[in-house]
This record gives structure tokens, C-alpha cells and sequence, in this order.
């Protein structure tokens, strides 16, 4: 995968989308709208403002944070203050010595959040009128869930029981799997699916630069403390506990 360096050496299976994706500036009704559906959360990442804090000035921030976002819009550029992730270890099972037996919550910029929801409406809008993604894909889909995939599974075996048919099926678990995205592949392959120009440019600005730090806290002389590791660059994968993360994931691993 790190051989592709232009959109011309990947192969797509799918057929190429004509049409490029233009995203389009946002008004502070939108913002509104956007700070209105987010849940409240006391938790905040590095820059320590919360959505709770949000949600109470929203009317204040709304035209000014519009227009930073048009900016990033009409620039095709992600700031870079919004790319730092605090991870925050959560102990799962087993030995307390073993990393591998943490999971990591990331904890990105309030604000982040907001630009990647414009984003990811106008990316979604795009993708849905070109039928892009598989109607086979159920997760980190609206209205779809493990359930469905159940229900469809379950359906396809009956229907072949009853034709008298063998039925057999292979089951995998990416280990990681966000932190699998090949950055230069997804680019590729956005710009294959209609992503071009400043939208395209805009993602890549998105997904590289990341940094992102481990803040632990631990017990000492029966009071809580909170140490911070030094801030370490990202060069795969998409960020965990974004919103565009998933959606990104399932671009890259469609067909």
C-alpha cells in the first residue's frame, strides 16, 4: 500500500465518480444546530473546554467558529491545533502490568468534533446520492447496527436451506483496525469516489499532522494525580473517538 503515491496507480474495482465533491459554507444557525445535538460531556481533551462549555456560549461562538470553518472549507486545511489526542487508558481484564490489556479512550478538541460533523454532513449527502457505500455495510451506518447484519445473515441461510443449498461463511476480526488505514490508499481512493481537489485536500490535512499524548492518573499519598507523556506524531490510521473516523474506515475498506 505505500507504494500508491497517485490516484492513477490505484486500481478501483468500482466504477469511477464522475462528479466532485464541493463542500459548501456553513451558516451559524448551522453550528447551532450541530452544538444542539452533541451530548453533554464534562470530559474535554487538551485544550480542557467541554461540550458542556460549549453548549452555554453557543450563541456567542456560533458566527465566528462559521466562519473559521469556511475558511477551512474554502482552504482545504485542518488546524493543526484541533489534531492533538488525549488517551486515557482504560484497564480491561487480566494482568495490570500488560499494556495489551488497555483500552485506549482518545479524547479529542470539543470544536474538532463541530468541523468534522459539517464535514462529514455534506460527505455522507455525497456519498449516499452516488450509492457508494455497500448496502451489505451495517456498522457505523444511521439506522443500522449489528442487528441488521444478523437479520440479513440469517435470511440469506434459510433461503439456501430451503433451495437444498451448502451454505458456509469466514468470519475476521481486524485487530485495530482504524489504526490499519493506509493514509496515502484512502486518499487515493476518496479522490477515485469524487473527493478531488480542496475536499481531498481538506482530509489529507485532516488525517495527517495528528499528534497525540497517554494521560494517566494514579494514587499517591491518598491524593490523585495526572501525569502527561510527551506529545508523539501519527502516521496511520484515523482517529479514534472522532466523527469522521468511522466514516473514513468504511470508505477504505469498501470495495
Amino acid at each position: 500500500m505505500s507504494g500508491i503515491n497517485t490516484p492513477h496507480e490505484y486500481s478501483h474495482r468500482g466504477p469511477s465518480i464522475s462528479q466532485s465533491l464541493m463542500f459548501l459554507p456553513v451558516l451559524p444557525a448551522d453550528i447551532i444546530n450541530i452544538i444542539d445535538s452533541m451530548k453533554i460531556t464534562f470530559s474535554a481533551g487538551f485544550d480542557e473546554i467541554s461540550s458542556n462549555l460549549i453548549k452555554q456560549c453557543k450563541d456567542v461562538i456560533a458566527e465566528p467558529l462559521a466562519k473559521l470553518i469556511n475558511q477551512c472549507l474554502e482552504e482545504g486545511v485542518f488546524p493543526s491545533v484541533f489534531k492533538i489526542a488525549k488517551l486515557i487508558p482504560i484497564f480491561k481484564k487480566g494482568n495490570k502490568h500488560e499494556v495489551s490489556n488497555y483500552r485506549p479512550i482518545a479524547l479529542l478538541p470539543t470544536f474538532s468534533k463541530i468541523i468534522e460533523k459539517v464535514i462529514f454532513n455534506q460527505l455522507i449527502s455525497f456519498l449516499n446520492k452516488h450509492s457508494i457505500l455497500s448496502n451489505s455495510q451495517f456498522g457505523f451506518r444511521a439506522s443500522l447496527s449489528t442487528l441488521n447484519a444478523l437479520f440479513h445473515f440469517s435470511e440469506y441461510v434459510f433461503n439456501a436451506v430451503d433451495e437444498k443449498m451448502f451454505t458456509s461463511s469466514v468470519f475476521f476480526d481486524l485487530s485495530k483496525a482504524f489504526d490499519c488505514v493506509n493514509h496515502k490508499l484512502l486518499l487515493t481512493k476518496l479522490h477515485h469516489l469524487g473527493i478531488r481537489g480542496i475536499a481531498n485536500n481538506l482530509l489529507e490535512s485532516y488525517l495527517t499532522g495528528r499528534q497525540q499524548a497517554v494521560q494517566i492518573k494514579s494514587l499517591f499519598n491518598q491524593t490523585w494525580t495526572h501525569s502527561i507523556s510527551k506529545l508523539t506524531n501519527i502516521k496511520n490510521g484515523v482517529p479514534q473517538g472522532s466523527v469522521l473516523g468511522p466514516l473514513l474506515f468504511l470508505i477504505y475498506i469498501s470495495i
